[in-house]
């Protein structure tokens, strides 16, 4: 079993075709993955084991017109099967350099406060937690 990491791009979209449970929040919609993966800013790995999708990670860079770009982890999701092998850290990694190949050099990441599986990976990072109020609604 060799866990390999890809990055999607539009020519390699078949990559997602088989996919363990709970990688995604949601089943993916072939519409929405080929918008994503068409979306100059928007970023996607997988990282796969025998042809199954057990782990995702996607950002965007956020640009901004009054200081650098920053590179914003949208979602990371492990298989639940396939946790504490090093996938998390593996996926983040190759999305940084990615980053990192375009300039950017800060990220920043939101979780849940009782999410502890995912602070642990953020922590384990080197990363700094630090307090903010979010908001949501609709457009």
């Amino acid at each position: 079993m060799t866990q390999t990491i890809h990055q999607i791009t539009p020519q390699n979209l078949d990559l997602l075709s088989t996919v363990a449970v709970d990688v995604f929040d949601r089943q993916i919609d072939a519409d929405l993955l080929r918008n994503f993966a068409s979306a100059a800013n928007a970023l996607m790995f997988v990282a796969t084991i025998d042809a199954t999708v057990v782990g995702q990670i996607r950002g965007h860079i956020i640009l901004h017109p009054d200081q650098p770009s920053e590179l914003y982890i949208e979602n990371l999701g492990v298989s639940p099967a396939h946790q504490r092998r090093g996938i998390a850290r593996a996926l983040i990694t190759a999305l940084l350099d990615l980053a990192r190949s375009r300039g950017i050099s800060d990220v920043y990441v939101a979780t849940e406060p009782d999410n502890k599986i995912a602070q642990a990976v953020y922590a384990a990072m080197g990363w700094q937690a630090s307090s903010a109020t979010f908001f949501s609604g609709k457009c």
